[in-house]
């Protein structure tokens, strides 16, 4: 689901397209699918370390 709504969203589709598409999908899912793929983001940033 997280997937799904993320590449919708980068396609172009509106929150309210996709809820309207695919009635299984909210809009709170799709704010928690943004939530959840930014901590993925954050805790997979490099921490620079010296040699």
């Amino acid at each position: 689901m997280v997937s799904t709504a993320l590449e919708l969203l980068e396609a172009g589709e509106s929150v309210k397209e996709i809820s309207e598409d695919y009635p299984g999908i909210t809009p709170e899912h799709i704010q928690a699918a943004l939530h959840y793929a930014a901590q993925v983001v954050e805790k997979s940033k490099l921490i620079p370390t010296s040699r």
